[in-house]
C-alpha cells in the first residue's frame, strides 16, 4: 500500500494534500477513514511542530534530579530494548523481530546461541541485531510503533510513558491524523503535538472538506470518522 507522509506543521497540509490527490471519485463507494489518534505517549516516526509554538525539550524535576524528554526520532537505547525484552510474551518475540527486519534464519539463530539465558535474554539479543543491522535508523519512534503493529500498544504506551515523562499539567498531546481509502488502497498520514482544541479542529476540518468533497465529486461515497485516545467526545460519526 502507497503510504505518503504529510509534512505540515500544524496537521492541516494533509487537508491540503488530500483534496489535491489521486483520488478517483469515480470508483464504486469507496470508504475514506479518518482516524484521530490522540495519546499520551503513542507517537509516530516523525514530529512535524507548528513553528510558532514549538515545543522545546523539557524536563521533568523531581526534587534534584530530573529526566530530559527524548524525541522519537532518537536511536533506540539498550535501556529501552531491556524494557521490551523483559514485557513482552515469548510468542510475541519472533513476530516483532520479523516486524523490525530481522529474517528468520537471523532469528533462529539467536534464539539457538541464547536458549539457555531464557525467552528474555533470547530476545534483547535480537532486538540488539536490529539495533546493529539499522544503526540510527533504530529509533524509539519505530519502536514503539512495531509493538502497536503486533498487538502491543499497552507496552507501546506505557515505553513511551516511562521514556518520556511530561511535566506534571502538561496539555499537549500528540495527534496523528490518517486518512486512506480501502478501494483504492491509498493513505496519507500527519502527525503534530498540539492540545486536544488542535485535535478537535482537525477533525471537524477534514470531515467538512470531506464531505463537500463526497458532494461535489464522489457521489454515493460513504466518509467514517473514528477518534481514539485522550479526545474521548470525539464521536463516531458516519455521513451519509
Amino acid at each position: 500500500m502507497p503510504h505518503g507522509q504529510d509534512k505540515g506543521k500544524d496537521g492541516r497540509g494533509l487537508i491540503s494534500r488530500l483534496f489535491h490527490s489521486s483520488l478517483h471519485p469515480s470508483l464504486p463507494k469507496p470508504h475514506y477513514f479518518c482516524r484521530f489518534l490522540t495519546t499520551t505517549p503513542v507517537l509516530p516516526r516523525l514530529i512535524q511542530l507548528d513553528t510558532l509554538k514549538k515545543i522545546e525539550p523539557r524536563k521533568c524535576f523531581k526534587g534534584t534530579q530530573h529526566k530530559q524528554k527524548l524525541p522519537m526520532d532518537n536511536t533506540v537505547r539498550e535501556e529501552e530494548l531491556d524494557y521490551v525484552a523483559v514485557r513482552v510474551r515469548p510468542s510475541e518475540s519472533r513476530r516483532l523481530l520479523r516486524k523490525l527486519g530481522l529474517n528468520d534464519v537471523t532469528i533462529e539463530q539467536v534464539f539457538h546461541d541464547f536458549e539457555k539465558a531464557g525467552s528474555r535474554e533470547q530476545l534483547y539479543q535480537g532486538l540488539l541485531q536490529c539495533k546493529e543491522m539499522t544503526g540510527s535508523g533504530f529509533t524509539l519512534g519505530e519502536l514503539v510503533n512495531t509493538l502497536e503493529i503486533i498487538g502491543r500498544a499497552d507496552l507501546a504506551e506505557n515505553l513511551s510513558a516511562e521514556m518520556l515523562d511530561l511535566p506534571p499539567g502538561e496539555n499537549k498531546v500528540l495527534v496523528k491524523v490518517t486518512v486512506k481509502s480501502k478501494v483504492n488502497k491509498f493513505e496519507m498520514s500527519t502527525s503534530f503535538i498540539g492540545s486536544e482544541d488542535d485535535a478537535k479542529s482537525i477533525q471537524s476540518e477534514i470531515l467538512e472538506n470531506l464531505a463537500k468533497r463526497r458532494s461535489d465529486r464522489c457521489g454515493s461515497h460513504v466518509l467514517q470518522a473514528h477518534g481514539h485516545g485522550l479526545v474521548k467526545h470525539f464521536p463516531n460519526k458516519t455521513l451519509k
